[in-house]
């Protein structure tokens, strides 16, 4: 039964935070979202540099908590 609570909450929270980013998506708009992303990130190497970096980093850090 505790399986099942955990599922649903896990499952609610997912959408909540969907729903959460859409929310501020359609409130802000995705153009000023987008201007400042190209703003930021003024080639797509940048942005390709950033994404491989973050996911390095977020690997490591999953290794390390598996180790300990």
């Amino acid at each position: 039964m505790l399986g099942l609570v955990r599922a649903f909450l896990y499952l609610f929270l997912r959408f909540a935070a969907i729903g959460f980013f859409l929310l501020v998506i359609a409130e802000v708009g995705f153009d000023v979202i987008w201007n400042a992303a190209v703003g930021i990130f003024p080639s797509w190497g940048g942005f390709i540099v950033f994404v491989v970096a973050v996911a390095a980093l977020s690997g490591a850090v999953a290794k390390k908590r598996k180790k300990s």
